[in-house]
This record gives C-alpha cells, sequence and structure tokens, in this order.
C-alpha cells in the first residue's frame, strides 16, 4: 500500500499569486524588480518546486501605498 496521500481540497490563509502573473498586474515591472522587492523586505517570495509566488495581500499593499492624490 502506498503512503501517499491524496488531498483533494486546500484552502490557504492568504491567496498567493504566482510571480510571472504580476506582470498582469504591474505593467513593464520585470521579474528581478520584484526579486529585488523580496530582498529589501518589501514583499515575501515563496518557493514551491519551481515556481515562484507572492501574497496577494502584499502585492495589494504595494498598489495601496502608492496611491498619489491629487
Amino acid at each position: 500500500m502506498s503512503n501517499v496521500v491524496k488531498i483533494k481540497e486546500y484552502q490557504f490563509n492568504e491567496k498567493m499569486i504566482r510571480a510571472k502573473d504580476l506582470s498582469k498586474i504591474f505593467v513593464g515591472i520585470s521579474q528581478a524588480t520584484y526579486e529585488s522587492w523580496a530582498k529589501q523586505g518589501i514583499i515575501t517570495r515563496y518557493k514551491v518546486g519551481g515556481s515562484v509566488f507572492y501574497k496577494l495581500s502584499e502585492i495589494e499593499r504595494i498598489i495601496e501605498n502608492s496611491k498619489e492624490v491629487i
């Protein structure tokens, strides 16, 4: 018998976004910039297998803190 456990559904406490999908939110910002933000502690980088993820709440915080009042 196998020791593999099948998980039908798992819900994260936080919504995550793939690094490659950030380009849909931040048009024109490179992956190197996201890596720099992670090194500066602006966002946290999570690597699972070969994919990199970021917390959507941290991305939303960056957007909210970047508002320009005119």
